[in-house]
């Protein structure tokens, strides 16, 4: 492989800056928290299959970024023969400020709410989806169609071409599990040959895209996680339309803080198949601070705990002045209530064996029912402490069925999920670690995800940081209301916060021998850049390859490989004389770019990341139209479904019992009688509403009338009652029968004036 060689660690001196008292170093360290050093040089030849000019560079100048709050400072380096001019990262601090308001680099002047863009906050979760907005008072989070604040991340395709999303999808993978989608999120950005990727896919088939990316098998079609992705997000959009009554191309979309590069570009790509403008890529733990109404004018240190069903997330904030800056995350991608659901699935089989001493037959109906009934019971058993699990008919022996019917215990859930808990608990070790930080130093520890109402997992985050976590805001939304906050900032909202996120992992370049040099360190303030200058590996040479990778692993095998590109045609010189300066840069999505450039003939190459799974031009523009298609089709079925639903209700009305007691003239109650059969007609058939629901109009208001007449015939009825004096001559005081008969709501008693009473004609009608 043709790739960077390192030859030579300049050191460099970094400036000391002021330091606010409660701030700590929060640089790259090892185990044992000392720092981290730089990379050796290294050297390796080339591998075969290049032509015998595109040879490697080599480093000559400047180390990598580096995280904390001191990293915006640029970096000098030191004196000497074998060192170019280098810049470090520059003032994150400073270009976050000019961009926190625009995805460019131009503030946003102030809007008024009435003249605000609207954007959408959505919070694209593995197992629920929420979308929220901010109406200038505050975030709030808007019903879907079936009037729930969270829908399912579910998607389903049915034989005749329609697709099912949320809670209808959601009913559908029991009986059809294998054109049922769900937690597709754990697959999005990922390549064909990733590991555990089978283990993710919901024992759905995968196949291999054009693009080497995973995608599913549904019955004749290769699906993406993108599109799975986009027809949940075009649901959430087609819902806050709805609700908010415009049209609506913008939103703010949240991932986990561990996502790497593709993963990001595939979600982005999935708004825009949804027909979203993605204003921004959020961190969901940094998103759940925006919106957990802390008080950012004390200074403090924060941790937000984001357990969700297919992700695990950490970051620690450091929030002072109104500011929120995030000081490291930590993560695992894989790591969720899915998980502690599979766990349990695995339980019950082996009660199951224990039960009819046999194993349990398992296909993909029996693994759907058993991971519902899992789900239900770990949703149980956090507010109870033990739950019924209930399965008929799971398997059948000799002609009868066979039955799992047992019981599960609080304390049997927390073993079966210990493993997992303590998991996240080396993950917030991790994070501490990397800030320079104790347990003791944080004051608040904020919960995200609805894992996090697990009884065991709020016990080891409270023994962990000692801190009681907070609960006052609902788990499920606080990350969309937090999206919802940062799409305002975006769209001028006079918001007195600033947001420092953070890159969650390393970025750099393959050197020569197989090796990874970082050039920007995880838990960088973002947006930020860096840049190194590298010299040519052989001499005459006239092509470099840049290889760009993102993890944490020392070889670049182990890492994630984000693009190439070539830098052609520079000048043949011996070996090392030619110098490459190799920049990076991240936006404030966590987007990034990278430019390779000869110094002397300034001739240059850059490529923006585009992600191992963004799809090509043409297949884009063919999912989105046929989305659109679908679009059609679906509001005219929904508008279909809606009408019936009308007609149904008027019919209701019109059929009550109460109806054939009303004093409706003949003629009347025989047009009534053709409006109910000509509604009947339409519901059995199909055609234009309009003109049924004006019938029903009218049958509504001979009704209606009925009413009105009823009810003055009752009334004056009781004004010609006798009055007291007429009908007795020697007028007595009641009996207390009388009174009891008064006072229980019947008509007055004799002597009594009459008030009003709950069976005058007023309160009938």
């Amino acid at each position: 492989m043709v790739s960077l060689r390192s030859a030579c660690t300049g050191g460099r001196v970094r400036k000391p800056r002021p330091r606010r008292a409660l701030s700590a170093g929060a640089g790259p360290r090892n185990a044992k928290g000392r720092p981290r050093p730089l990379q050796a040089p290294h050297a390796s030849a080339m591998s075969p299959g290049r032509p015998p000019d595109r040879h490697p560079v080599t480093r000559t100048g400047a180390s990598p970024a580096r995280p904390g709050r001191d990293h915006g400072r640029e970096h000098r380096p030191d004196q000497g023969a074998n060192n170019s001019a280098t810049t470090g990262p520059t003032s994150a601090r400073s270009r976050a400020r000019t961009q926190a308001r625009t995805p460019g680099t131009t503030p946003a002047p102030p809007n008024s709410p009435e003249t605000m863009p609207t954007i959408l906050g959505i919070d694209l979760g593995t197992t629920n989806s929420v979308v929220a907005v901010h109406d200038g008072s505050g975030p709030r989070v808007l019903l879907n169609e079936e009037g729930q604040r969270v829908t399912p991340s579910v998607v389903s395709w049915l034989d005749d071409g329609r697709i099912l999303v949320g809670a209808s999808a959601r009913r559908q993978r029991i009986t059809r599990p294998e054109t049922t989608v769900a937690s597709a999120k754990r697959l999005i950005g990922r390549r064909f040959g990733d590991p555990h990727l089978e283990e993710d896919a919901g024992g759905h088939t995968l196949t291999e895209s054009p693009d080497g990316s995973a995608a599913f098998r549904i019955l004749d079609l290769q699906v993406t996680p993108q599109e799975v992705a986009a027809h949940i997000l075009a649901k959430l959009r087609h819902a806050a339309e709805q609700v908010l009554g415009e049209e609506i191309t913008d939103a703010v979309i949240t991932v986990p803080a561990y996502f790497d590069d593709a993963q990001r570009q595939a979600t982005r790509q999935a708004g825009a198949l949804a027909g979203l403008q993605v204003k921004r890529i959020l961190n969901e733990p940094t998103a759940a601070a925006l919106a957990a109404g802390l008080d950012t004018s004390t200074e403090q240190r924060v941790a937000v705990f984001d357990f969700g069903g297919g992700t695990f997330d950490v970051s620690l904030l450091d929030i002072a002045e109104d500011m929120v800056e995030v000081l490291s995350t930590a993560g695992d991608t894989r790591l969720g209530g899915d998980d502690i659901d599979a766990a349990l699935v695995e339980w019950l089989c082996n009660e199951f064996e224990r039960q009819h001493h046999k194993p349990l037959q398992r296909d993909r109906q029996v693994d759907q029912r058993l991971r519902d009934a899992a789900e239900r019971a770990k949703i149980s058993l956090s507010s109870d402490s033990q739950t019924e699990i209930h399965l008929p008919f799971l398997h059948q022996q000799d002609g009868l069925p066979l039955h799992l019917t047992t019981t599960l215990h609080r304390a049997q859930l927390e073993q079966i999920a210990g493993p997992f808990v303590a998991r996240t608990i080396t993950c917030c070790e991790r994070a501490l670690e990397d800030a320079g930080l104790q347990p003791s130093d944080i004051r608040n520890v904020i919960l995200v995800g609805g894992s996090t109402r697990i009884p065991l997992v709020r016990e080891r985050v409270e023994a962990l940081f000692g801190v009681r976590p907070s609960t006052h805001v609902n788990p499920d939304e606080i990350v969309a209301l937090g999206a919802a906050v940062q799409g305002a900032v975006l769209a001028g909202a006079d918001v007195d916060m600033l947001l420092l996120d953070v890159t969650p992992l390393s970025l750099g370049v393959e050197t020569r021998g197989g090796l990874f040099t970082r050039l920007i360190d995880r838990n960088t303030t973002i947006p930020t850049r860096a840049r190194k200058t590298f010299g040519t590996a052989a001499d005459s040479q006239h092509t470099v390859e840049i290889h760009v990778l993102q993890g944490e692993r020392e070889f670049a095998a182990e890492n994630r490989s984000l693009g190439r590109f070539e830098l052609c045609d520079i000048p043949r010189r011996p070996r090392g004389q030619a110098r490459i300066d190799v920049s990076f840069d991240i936006d404030a999505n966590g987007i990034v770019s990278v430019s390779a450039r000869e110094t002397t003939t300034d001739r240059s190459a850059r490529i923006r990341i585009r992600g191992a799974s963004e799809l090509p031009r043409d297949e884009v523009e063919r999912i989105v139209s046929s989305a659109e298609r679908q679009r059609r089709s679906d509001l005219a079925a929904r508008e279909r479904i809606e009408s019936h639903q009308t007609v149904r209700a008027y019919l209701e009305r019109l059929r009550h019992p109460e109806v054939d007691q009303l004093p409706i003239p003949p003629d009347d109650r025989e047009r009534l009688a053709e409006i109910v059969a000509a509604a009947e007609q339409y519901l059995e058939g199909d055609g234009n509403p309009q003109p049924v629901i004006n019938l029903l109009h009218e049958g509504g208001g001979i009704v209606e009338d009925a009413r009105i007449a009823a009810g003055a015939k009752r009334h004056a009825a009781q004004q010609t009652t006798p009055s007291p004096s007429e009908a007795d001559p020697n007028p007595r005081s009641p009996t207390p029968e009388h009174v009891a008969s008064s006072e229980s709501g019947k008509n007055p008693a004799p002597g009594e004036s009459g008030g009003h009473h709950a069976d005058e004609p007023a309160a009938d009608t």
